[in-house]
């Protein structure tokens, strides 16, 4: 009967453009509830930065839709200046078409890809993002939930959420319950007033009270609900005007971080930035490579003969303890230059990838040897004359293509120590050592 009335209220608001019926509020104290005619699905709003609504109708918002007449609502842009920001937290613009970052303590926005935005099957628009800015068009055909069932429908009309009474007489529960033609079911005995008026819901109490007028007992909006998914971005509220929950934007329920990927909210929708590379990776060891935010982009590095250790790229060991008696089965794993500073086999980050050399520029700082093997990367020797700073040895071992010792003469300018031990410039004690500063670690022998 009532899908009856609804289509007839419906074509007749459309056909002779008459508001439909009067409203109740000289009985809830509510602002007057009429039926307006809007735009009929040409209510817009474009431009980057703005939003901007343009319907038939005037007045203020009116049950949870958007106002009547044109509106411009100007989009932060994000920036500011130095120092503001740590994190992208505080750059949230509450702009669901931005991804909000924090770059060098300067918060920026930046303009997602034109689209659609989640629906809300009640709100009477259809959302999408262009240019960066929030853009909406009337859809008529969404069904809001109704306000007061039976006595009071709610349809869509011209992008806004619109009232409709049943008419008066109409049975709405127990005999001789009937509506009041002005959106209330009356007629209730206010002597049992709990049962009579409906179910309770989870945004609605209703009762009964004197002089037998059914009140729907809507819970206040802020009325805080269940999360039933946890990590979307949304909680279920009230609006104090239904009996039904809805989706309501919540900024603090952040999905997980990704193994690269900072996870966050803005305008009640999941963002995700792209760790920078070098970051440590999000509760995995390794670092990122800047190219991703899955476990594919974070780069673990693997043993070495030098630590045993399988501690990944951390900041204490950035090029991953290249061990001093070779490079072949060393980590020599990196995303940055800065990973491979004091690397025994080259300073120099090839391809993002592989710490190694290009040139002799890339080994002055190498134990190895300043001669760069360009066939393998790698920093060593292929005469003495390239181990006279080498803190292996000031003598090539032209087998190895590695700098060294043959005895503890080849060592007197090594810092790592004065004895030549296994081939290796080292120490047996702090008396090996060549500053009075150092001392002598006994672990990987070499004065520290």
């Amino acid at each position: 009967m009532f899908g009856e009335l609804r289509s007839s209220l419906i074509v007749g608001a459309l056909v002779t453009g008459v508001p439909l019926l009067a409203s109740c509020a000289d009985v809830l104290g509510l602002d007057e509830p009429t039926v307006r005619e809007g735009a009929g699905g040409g209510a817009t709003s474009t431009g980057p930065g703005t939003t901007t609504s343009a319907a038939s109708s005037t007045g203020g918002p009116g049950g949870g839709g958007p106002g009547g007449g044109s509106s411009t609502t100007t989009g932060s842009t994000g920036g500011g200046g130095a120092g503001e920001c740590e994190t992208p937290a505080p750059c949230d613009d509450e702009n669901p078409c931005t991804d909000d970052a924090c770059v060098e303590g300067v918060c920026s926005s930046t303009s997602i890809p034109d689209g659609p935005l989640p629906d809300d099957p009640t709100d009477c628009r259809t959302n999408s993002c262009v240019d960066g800015a929030v853009s909406w068009i009337s859809n008529d055909e969404e069904i809001p939930g109704d306000a007061n069932p039976p006595c009071e429908l709610t349809i869509c009309q011209g992008g806004r959420r619109t009232p409709v009474f049943a008419d008066g007489g109409t049975p709405c529960g127990p005999d001789p319950q009937v509506c009041d033609g002005r959106g209330l079911c009356i007629g209730c005995d206010p002597t049992v007033p709990v049962g009579e008026c409906g179910a309770a819901s989870q945004c609605a109490a209703p009762i009964c009270e004197d002089p037998g007028v059914c009140n729907p007992g809507y819970l206040p909006a802020d009325t805080v609900l269940g999360d039933p998914v946890d990590g979307d971005c949304q909680r279920q509220g009230c609006t104090g005007s239904s009996a039904a929950p809805v989706s309501v934007a919540d900024n603090a329920d952040v999905p997980a971080d990704l193994p690269c990927g900072d996870r966050g909210c803005s305008g009640g929708v999941p963002t995700t930035t792209t760790l920078a590379a070098g970051t440590p990776c999000i509760a995995q060891l390794g670092v990122c490579d800047g190219t991703g935010t899955g476990s594919a982009s974070c780069r673990v590095c693997q043993n070495t003969t030098e630590s045993m250790l399988d501690l990944g790229c951390s900041a204490a060991t950035p090029n991953c303890d290249a061990p001093s008696n070779g490079f072949g089965i060393a980590c020599r794993e990196c995303v940055q230059e800065s990973h491979c500073e004091g690397s025994e086999v080259g300073d120099d980050c090839l391809n993002g990838f592989i710490c190694g050399c290009n040139g002799g520029a890339d080994c002055t700082t190498s134990p190895s040897g300043d001669y760069c093997r360009l066939g393998q990367g790698v920093c060593g020797c292929q005469a003495n004359a390239d181990c006279v700073t080498a803190a292996r040895g000031d003598d090539c071992d032209i087998a190895t293509s590695l700098c060294g010792c043959n005895v503890a003469l080849d060592c007197e300018d090594s810092l790592w120590g004065g004895e030549c031990l296994a081939g290796v410039c080292g120490c047996a004690n702090d008396l090996d050592c060549p500053l009075p500063s150092q001392t002598c670690n006994l672990t990987s022998s070499r004065c520290e």
